[in-house]
Formats: C-alpha cells, sequence, structure tokens
C-alpha cells in the first residue's frame, strides 16, 4: 500500500499559456476521426478566423499505427503538398514543433501487444525524424455498444489505453484521456456522439474534442511547484528544528505538521539543511517530505481519506489511501476530466478528481 502525504503547500495557480495559441505550430496526425476534426475545425474558421490558431492536420481514412514505417508512396499514407510519404517526412515539412497522436482504433481489432509494439516504433521514427517536437498521444475513443464484436469492442480499447498510458509515461508524453466524457454509464461511446452507431463523431462529439483539449491546455499551462520544498509529516502535532545535524544539536524552533519549509542542502544522516521563517536549521530526513517539480492537490470532500487506485477507473484495484487534507504530487503529463495521477512516495497513483483541489 502507497503511503500517504499530509503536507499543505500554499501556491497559487498561474497560467503559462492558454487558449488558441497553443495550437500554434501544432499537427493533429490520425485516421479518419483526425479528417473528421481537420473539417470541424475548418467549419469553425469560417465565422472563426482564428480558431486554434494555424494548426495543421496530417490525416487519412483508414490509416493504421502499422502503416508508418512503409515507405514513401504508400496510397494509405497522409497526403501533405501533394505528396504520400511517411508521415514523419511530412511532420518535418510542415514545421511541426506539437503533434497530436490520435490512431490506434483501426488497429484494435488485432493483436493488443503488436499494436503496443507499433506505436513504440512508430513514436521511434517520429522522435528521430523531429527530436526538437512535443509529442502527445491522445486515448483512443470508444466505439458504440451495438457494433462490439469479439474483435474490437470497449474492453479492449480500455486495454489498449493502459497500454498506451504506459508507453507515455514511460517517455514522458503527455498522455490526453477525455475517454470518460464520451462514454456512457455502460462504458460504450454515447449514440448521441456517434455519427454511424460505430466509432466516428458526430459534431456533438468533437465538441466534446474541442472542449477537452481547451481543458487540457489551462491544466498542463498551471505553474509547477518548484522541487526546492519540503512539507513536514509523520508528527502528531509539529517537529523540533535543531542548530546542527543531529539529535544533540540545540532546538532552536518548533515546526506544524503540514508547514512548508525550503529544503536548501542534503546532510549526512538524512538529515536536512532548511530555512525556516529567514532562519537557517536542520530537520531530521523522517519528518520530510521533500517534493518534486508538480502541481499540488490538497484532498477534500471526504470525512477521512480518498482512495487511490492502480488505474483512473473506480473499480480498479486499490493501492492507498490519501488523508483528508494530504497534499499531493499531481502529474501534468495525464490529462484525464474524472482522475488525476498522483505521485506518492515516487509511485503513481490515480485519485478521483472531486477530492482533490489544486493548490
Amino acid at each position: 500500500m502507497l503511503a500517504f502525504i499530509t503536507a499543505l503547500l500554499c501556491c497559487a495557480p498561474t497560467f503559462a499559456s492558454s487558449g488558441d495559441d497553443f495550437f500554434t505550430d501544432a499537427v493533429f496526425f490520425g485516421d479518419s476521426l483526425t479528417v473528421g476534426l481537420e473539417k470541424y475545425v475548418r467549419a469553425k474558421r469560417e465565422s472563426d478566423a482564428d480558431f486554434w490558431s494555424n494548426a495543421q492536420f496530417l490525416a487519412q481514412n483508414g490509416y493504421m499505427v502499422s502503416y508508418v514505417t512503409n515507405a514513401d508512396g504508400f496510397q494509405k499514407h497522409p497526403e501533405y503538398d501533394g505528396r504520400r510519404r511517411q508521415p514523419q517526412k511530412s511532420l518535418d515539412a510542415m514545421d511541426a514543433k506539437k503533434v497530436f497522436i490520435t490512431l490506434g482504433i483501426n488497429d484494435s481489432a488485432g493483436d493488443v501487444s503488436l499494436l503496443l509494439n507499433n506505436y513504440k516504433n512508430m513514436l521511434d521514427v517520429i522522435q528521430d525524424r523531429l527530436p526538437k517536437a512535443q509529442l502527445y498521444m491522445i486515448a483512443v475513443f470508444p466505439m458504440t455498444a451495438t457494433r462490439e464484436s469479439g474483435a474490437r469492442n470497449n474492453a479492449k480499447i480500455d486495454q489498449i489505453n493502459e497500454g498506451l498510458l504506459r508507453i507515455a509515461m514511460s517517455r514522458e508524453i503527455p498522455f490526453i484521456d477525455f475517454t470518460p466524457r464520451l462514454k456512457d454509464q455502460g462504458g460504450a461511446l454515447q449514440r448521441a456522439y456517434s455519427s454511424d452507431d460505430y466509432v466516428h463523431l458526430s459534431n456533438e462529439g468533437y465538441d466534446v474534442w474541442i472542449g477537452a483539449m481547451g481543458n487540457f491546455v489551462k491544466f498542463i499551462s498551471l505553474e509547477p511547484q518548484s522541487s526546492d520544498q519540503a512539507t513536514i509529516v509523520n508528527v502528531d502535532e509539529f517537529v523540533n528544528a535543531r542548530n546542527k545535524p543531529s539529535k544533540s544539536g540545540k532546538k532552536v524552533s518548533t515546526i506544524g505538521k503540514g508547514e512548508t519549509v525550503d529544503v536548501l542542502e542534503t546532510c549526512s544522516g538524512s538529515w536536512y539543511k532548511i530555512a525556516y521563517d529567514g532562519n537557517e536549521m536542520y530537520v531530521y530526513g523522517n519528518y520530510l517530505s521533500v517534493g518534486t517539480a508538480g502541481l499540488r492537490g490538497k484532498v477534500v470532500n471526504v470525512s477521512e481519506y480518498a482512495n487511490l487506485r492502480k488505474r483512473p477507473n473506480k473499480d480498479a484495484e486499490l493501492v492507498g489511501e490519501a488523508e483528508r487534507d494530504a497534499v499531493l504530487s499531481v502529474s501534468q503529463l495525464y490529462y484525464n476530466p474524472s482522475w488525476y495521477r498522483v505521485i506518492v512516495n515516487g509511485d503513481p497513483a490515480y485519485i478521483n478528481k472531486e477530492y482533490v483541489e489544486l493548490s
């Protein structure tokens, strides 16, 4: 079981960037779902020329992850500037600085392990060609319940998304999963969001996509806290701070549970030199939760504690508990409208957003 953190930090969120400007130099790369997104955005631009700034699209109906390594001229490659070539070459020619990838539904009828391996290979060739571009992975969307089969179904799509999330986190690529907004209570694509009672989106479905991207931009634009702070933990009320890194040191202050201090340096014997109330002093490491760069979220709306789960699903395995008023490190590499990915003692877990208030 993961341990819980019991500290409260007090930094107010600010926005580094927001809105349509974020999509400057962005390219959305995908299949027929992205073809539909391009049509939707172009229609929006008829009344708002600056909608999503100058975002571009590289998409082809029926495109599969496994197609990426096929030679130039392959008829399934998306066309750009009158040429069908490997997509990494087109992305380079488009001067893509941000690449949003929406692929996988056409591969989902096959073997999941093969799809995930092909996805890794695709990321490799794109990153080799565009080493300075920021990649973003978008979760595979659900399908309507009436079209599920043994080969392609929503349980399998969920399994694919779990694998894609692991790949994204291992490479520190932001993973955008707004499928909870598209699903009905049974986990299938809501009929109102489907244009064909299958996998393709209606205008209402694209409204969800556009709204999710706006919320994603706001989320990743929040200023993370620096990694040079720590909070007081593992005490009932307060910890003693001393004038040297030793239990024999003179007590110079007491610091209350949950208070934030600045970490100045690490000392021998698991002691830390800290700054508190404008003075330098020492605290034993067992009483400090040393932060990592990232957002902070306070646990709220619970009487005692909130559950931490292995996956972003209310039925997923429990891996720990977070006390009320605890502060967790919230990862900005994962966006989901219903769940936060938190890091507790170096391990990932998921907590429902209704129990977290970002600091």
